[in-house]
């Protein structure tokens, strides 16, 4: 249900839709959503409510509460006993940051991320700037 899910899920409904439209089969699909603590927990409300309202109007199906231990034969396993069945499931999990980051004396946060100021450059002995994927020396 973050950021990486809801894109990952919006994406992969807009590619399937093209694609099928393009050889001309009009085989139904579906795509959808399984988060256990909500759409875009660490977002603003109303981030959310817009978040909510492009699944529905794309028909991407939002299944909140299912916290997925496993999943098996065509199955997602909840801890609280529920299922939910696909036919392919793509994982997306939080992310983490990459120790080298902290361990080259680069200023982080308490988690391990890379600080960067607005223009997206850190703290440094040379100019770097990070876009949140890679880091750039210049």
């Amino acid at each position: 249900g973050g950021a990486g899910g809801f894109e990952l899920a919006m994406s992969m409904h807009a590619r399937l839709k093209k694609e099928l439209a393009k050889s001309g089969n009009d085989a139904k699909f579906s795509v959808g959503l399984v988060t256990r603590s909500g759409l875009l927990p660490q977002h603003t409300p109303g981030a959310r409510a817009l978040a909510e309202k492009a699944l529905r109007e794309k028909g991407v199906e939002l299944h909140i509460g299912y916290n997925v231990s496993h999943a098996e034969n065509g199955l997602l396993h909840c801890k609280d006993g529920q299922t939910l069945p696909y036919d392919d499931c793509i994982w997306c999990t939080q992310g983490s940051p990459q120790g080298w980051i902290r361990e080259c004396g680069l200023k982080t946060d308490n988690d391990g991320f890379l600080l960067v100021d607005q223009q997206l450059r850190c703290s440094a002995l040379a100019p770097l700037a990070s876009d949140g994927s890679h880091i750039f020396a210049g």
